[in-house]
């Protein structure tokens, strides 16, 4: 830990790292291709240089805003707590990237963007820039996730390597040259779990989700012995498992809509404490859409039409809640989005059925991902299904299709039930 440290030091005062000076921290043997490439932590001034490694490895189809959004890319390389790493080639260019997003507020680190030049791939770059944020992240979070593309595998071994468990699945969550479903992977440190707040209630469905990922950190417990967790205390909690409750509020199309998109950022901010459904990290608000029922903050990506709703600013009315998220999707789908999701404390299970009713489907649970005073609650994710899932050329391991028929399943259920629904007359 001391000589990592030293290197934390050395990367922070802006020096290079050889990367034959890290054989003594990794587990791995590291290529003689690669032992005279050097890593440092990117700076403002590396900004163009970032979106060009980018641009030459995936053309313009890029479309995470963390490389896309100029202001977003400055305020992240200005930002002390993150640490962009970056690989120089033994003619010093840029061939390989990964970030490592702090949420000081929540504990909480996110690893993304990671981009190795294609002439240097299965060169073991990743996994030493993953080491290296990995170990970086863990000394500033209670917990750590990563997306993985299911489209390739060698990140996901990187993960299962580093002990961190599958969450979950998001189906058509980002477009790059075809629509992708992205993996879920997290890392629950020791200091994050003692601060867990136990579930008393949870949706049933959600609990689908959760069950799934119950059983992984079990065997992890028992058969591998990779977590020193107490299981009594943890994962074997009695909690109440609530049904679908029938809801009978009359859904209403909302109709006199005002898009917004001046001043969004500054609005949320103001207006934070007093919103719901509110917690989206590593995300911005852009669009602001006001409704005779209330307010929708919503982040909108304008190049693979991503969008993930920021909060809501309504009465505490269960109804104009229902009809505020029955009228969401509508109204993203004429932005042109193409994936919506939403994130909601695991013990809100009454939401929850709102949500499914409208045909918001859980995807994936994450155990202490939001910090709230001095404790740490679970937290699932929603998404809306505009299209169908592209589930060609995926490669991924058996429990994420667990997760994938579990989902499913929710949404065949949920299309039997609307048709039955369905009023019809005899002829």
């Amino acid at each position: 830990m001391k000589k990592i440290k030293e290197i934390f030091n050395e990367l922070e005062q802006g020096n290079f790292i050889r990367i034959g000076n890290l054989k003594d921290i990794v587990d791995f043997d590291i290529p003689e291709l690669i032992l005279n490439f050097k890593i440092r932590k990117a700076n403002i001034q590396d900004k163009n240089y970032i979106k060009n490694l980018y641009k030459e490895v995936y053309g313009y189809n890029y479309s995470l805003p963390e490389v896309t959004d100029e202001d977003l890319l400055n305020e992240i390389l200005l930002n002390p707590e993150n640490i962009w790493l970056l690989v120089y080639d033994n003619e010093n260019k840029i061939c390989g990237s990964l970030l490592f997003r702090i949420d000081k507020k929540n504990l909480l680190a996110k690893a993304l963007a990671a981009v190795v030049k294609e002439k240097y791939r299965n060169n073991k770059i990743f996994e030493l820039l993953f080491h290296l944020g990995f170990n970086y992240s863990i000394l500033k979070a209670e917990a750590v996730y990563a997306l993985a593309r299911t489209i390739t595998i060698g990140p996901q071994k990187v993960l299962f390597k580093n002990n961190f468990i599958p969450a979950g699945i998001f189906p058509n969550v980002r477009r790059v040259l075809t629509y992708e479903n992205h993996a879920l992977f997290i890392y629950l440190t020791q200091k994050g779990l003692k601060k867990r707040e136990k579930i008393t209630k949870m949706n049933i469905l959600v609990n689908e989700i959760y069950q799934i990922l119950q059983k992984y950190l079990i065997r992890l417990i028992y058969k591998e012995n990779k977590l020193n967790l107490n299981a009594s205390e943890f994962f074997k909690e009695k909690y109440q498992k609530v049904l679908i409750q029938k809801l009978n509020f009359k859904p209403i199309i909302l109709d006199n809509i005002n898009i917004i998109i001046d001043n969004v950022e500054k609005e949320y901010n103001e207006k934070l404490n007093k919103l719901r459904f509110k917690f989206m990290p590593f995300h911005k608000p852009n669009f602001k859409i006001k409704t005779s029922l209330g307010s929708i903050f919503l982040h909108f990506n304008y190049i693979d039409k991503h969008c993930a709703i920021m909060g809501l600013e309504v009465e505490d009315d269960l109804e104009k809640i229902y009809n505020i998220f029955y009228n969401i999707p509508f109204i993203v789908d004429k932005l042109d989005a193409r994936y919506l999701e939403v994130l909601s404390k695991a013990e809100n299970y009454f939401y929850h059925n709102i949500l499914i009713d409208i045909g918001f489907i859980p995807c994936a649970y994450f155990p202490i991902m939001l910090k709230e005073n001095n404790k740490r609650k679970d937290v699932a994710a929603f998404f809306y299904p505009f299209n169908f899932p592209n589930l060609k050329n995926m490669i991924v391991p058996d429990i994420f299709k667990e997760y994938l028929k579990v989902i499913y399943s929710f949404l065949v259920n949920k299309l039997q039930e609307e048709i039955e629904l369905i009023e019809t007359f005899k002829i």
